[in-house]
């Protein structure tokens, strides 16, 4: 038996039932009838889904792996180029910090030469 109108709400497929509310919620007739249900499906299972920033790496990867127009690997890939330029910032203030370290105890070794010298100037005399 083919789904259609006459088939009860119990038998009729998850794909009809989609279009169906989407044409509840106002999506035009020729609109909703084009749009692929696996699509539908995929829209329907990120909604539900915890939020990317949420997931672990092996999750994102997993997303990065669907449909490239979908929008899970969307999701994970702005996620993971998120990921990856907090990396880079961090590790751009520990090298920041490093290095003024490194002056300050550049700076604190040249004093305490001047004043070995001076001290040792001084006591030549």
């Amino acid at each position: 038996m083919e789904p259609g109108r006459n088939v009860s709400r119990e038998r009729r497929p998850a794909g009809a039932l989609v279009r169906r509310c989407l044409h509840r919620a106002g999506a035009r007739h020729a609109v909703a009838s084009r749009v692929p249900v696996g699509h539908l499906l995929e829209a329907v299972a990120f909604a539900v889904a915890k939020p990317p920033s949420e997931k672990t790496l092996e999750e994102l990867a997993q997303d990065m792996h669907t449909r490239a127009d979908g929008p899970a690997h969307v999701a994970a890939s702005a996620e993971l180029e998120l990921r990856r330029t907090r990396a880079q910032l961090k590790a751009t203030t520990r090298m920041l910090v490093v290095s003024i370290a490194t002056a300050i105890s550049a700076a604190s070794a040249a004093i305490a030469t001047a004043i070995a010298a001076y001290l040792a100037f001084r006591g030549l005399r």
